[in-house]
């Protein structure tokens, strides 16, 4: 039985949506849009609990209509948010972009994006912390029209491919 890890925002109400869906031990860690501080204090807590549990999997998940990132991409920003710095910053380079490129753009990209970046970060942690332990970091997007869980997208724009002047 997979015992996973979900990174969850309590606006979304995804509980019961995944553990109807993934089998095995579900854990969970909310935090407004997934905008946990994975360089401050949570990590000695969170790292507690990976070893304890045994959890072998971890998900960041966030619904396509998650409220905290509608409220960003309008532009009404949470300073006091750590992890949302990063995001913020995205949002407006994403917006003076497609403002250049195309009228509108899709906020599952956005979301999207900012998961890959909440993956790295895990990662980046977990090798530093656990040495040797090999978990899966993931992210999940929740279409809350179609009632299902869908993998992330690879960013709009490859960065490192790309480089737009």
């Amino acid at each position: 039985m997979k015992k996973r890890l979900y990174f969850v925002c309590p606006t979304d109400y995804l509980e019961a949506k995944i553990e109807a869906s993934y089998n095995g031990e579900s854990y969970y860690y909310t935090s407004l849009g997934n905008a946990v501080d994975l360089k401050g204090e949570n990590i000695n807590e969170l790292i507690q609990l990976i070893e304890a549990k045994n959890i072998e999997e971890i998900i960041f998940v966030l619904s396509n209509e998650n409220q905290v990132v509608r409220q960003i991409v309008n532009r009404k920003y949470y300073t006091f948010f750590k992890g949302f710095n990063r995001l913020y910053h995205k949002v407006n380079r994403y917006n003076s972009t497609m403002a250049k490129l195309w009228e509108s753009y899709d906020e599952e990209d956005l979301i999207s994006s900012f998961l890959s970046t909440r993956i790295k970060e895990m990662q980046t942690m977990l090798q530093a912390q656990l040495m040797g332990k090999n978990i899966k970091v993931d992210g999940k997007i929740f279409d809350k029209v179609n009632n299902q869980f869908q993998t992330i997208q690879p960013c709009l724009f490859k960065r490192k491919l790309y480089d737009l002047n």
